[in-house]
């Protein structure tokens, strides 16, 4: 697994040869702890709100296209509840409860 800085406030998490369904529950899990955890941080350090998205990539897919993919899920992220994720399918984004 890899795991760097997309965007300010925005991690990026690739799993290689993982299927979507896999990526949708590491991602759910991810989400959980993150937000358990922040609950005992200082308050200056907190994040107002923790969205994540899930997109996945093809075998002879470019990686402009994937992170385009990504970054449209990450926009519609920022209107998910605490517990939903969104997911590019390849065409469109959908909420995913977690």
């Amino acid at each position: 697994d890899v795991t760097c800085l997309y965007r300010p406030f925005t991690l990026c998490v690739f799993l290689p040869g993982s299927s979507c369904d896999a990526g949708l529950i590491r991602a759910g899990k991810t989400k959980l702890a993150v937000l358990e955890a922040s609950a005992m941080w200082n308050t200056s350090v907190c994040f107002e709100k923790l969205a994540v998205s899930v997109a996945s990539i093809g075998p002879a897919e470019d990686n402009a296209g994937f992170l385009n993919r990504l970054e449209l899920a990450l926009e519609d992220a920022v209107d998910s509840s605490q517990r939903e994720i969104v997911v590019h399918d390849g065409n469109t984004c959908h909420f995913q409860q977690t």
